[in-house]
């Protein structure tokens, strides 16, 4: 009973100093909870409005207020973050665009395909074969035990299709990766917490989307500015990106022949909800 009590007095604060921070009056009509925070207020808001405290929020939150807190979390913009930024600094990718990952990675390794493929049927450019260059892409046991490591009866890959897969696979585990920094020791919380939200809300999946860093373009720069603003704006960002257009199949859509997808979760899962009135008229 007691932990229902706090729980219902951190989240009244919450919301109303959200509410008076949106109003550009953080002190207005706060609950007493709000005004003489206890340690367990505190801790829900720091849980609710962030990952969780870090040693040594409690009382910097105190100290500063719960007010003064959440009105600074509600512009991120103003907020200095070193800690964080240092530790991002050794992802490489973090402002690689899919235009420049293209010209990088993809184009060698179309060209490099083509002219095997061509090699192959015997109209290859005169030189080195690319043959000699194809390599093992995976060993299908690890030593030990008494079985040997063996190759996977897989054709292998040329370099350039090598470096593409590599690329990509770089892209999304700083991706992975600058999300967890960011989590654990941005000073943005309320931010980041909005940034997993809406990146959750409008779900996209890595495994359909060929070059990954569209998956760092849409977090970065569709989702990530949008967080704290109008979700008319966040919708229509996130319709016209790329992520959503090829993980739901618009890209497919041609005249006369529209592919559904996108507008069937557009208002199932994006607005309206399942049963929110829409019919096929409104899908097509």
């Amino acid at each position: 009973m007691m932990q229902a009590r706090v729980a219902a007095a951190g989240a009244a604060a919450v919301a109303a100093l959200i509410a008076a921070g949106c109003a550009r009056n953080p002190r207005a009509s706060l609950p007493a909870a709000a005004r003489r925070p206890d340690r367990a207020t505190i801790v829900h808001v720091l849980n609710r409005a962030g990952f969780g405290p870090r040693a040594g929020d409690v009382e910097r939150v105190r100290q500063a207020g719960l007010a003064a807190y959440i009105d600074r979390q509600l512009h991120p913009d103003l907020i200095p973050d070193p800690d964080l930024n240092w530790r991002l600094q050794a992802l490489t990718t973090k402002t690689i665009d899919a235009h420049e990952f293209a010209v990088r990675y993809y184009l060698p390794m179309a060209a490099a395909r083509a002219e095997l493929s061509a090699q192959r049927a015997g109209r290859g450019r005169a030189g080195a074969s690319l043959l000699g260059l194809l390599m093992p892409i995976a060993a299908e046991t690890l030593p030990g035990g008494d079985r040997p490591p063996s190759a996977i009866g897989q054709a292998g890959v040329l370099p350039e299709e090598w470096a593409f897969q590599r690329g990509n696979q770089q892209v999304l585990q700083e991706l992975q990766a600058a999300k967890l920094l960011r989590a654990v020791y941005s000073e943005r919380q309320l931010q980041e917490v909005l940034v997993d939200f809406w990146f959750n809300h409008f779900n996209v999946f890595a495994g359909k989307i060929d070059d990954k860093p569209v998956m760092l373009e849409y977090e970065r720069d569709v989702i990530r500015p949008r967080v704290l603003g109008k979700f008319r704006d966040l919708l229509g960002a996130v319709a016209k990106s790329q992520a959503m257009l090829f993980y739901l199949d618009n890209w497919l859509s041609r005249s006369g022949r529209p592919n559904e997808n996108y507008a069937r979760e557009l208002m199932e899962l994006h607005t309206l909800g399942v049963d929110g009135g829409y019919s096929q008229t409104d899908v097509a």
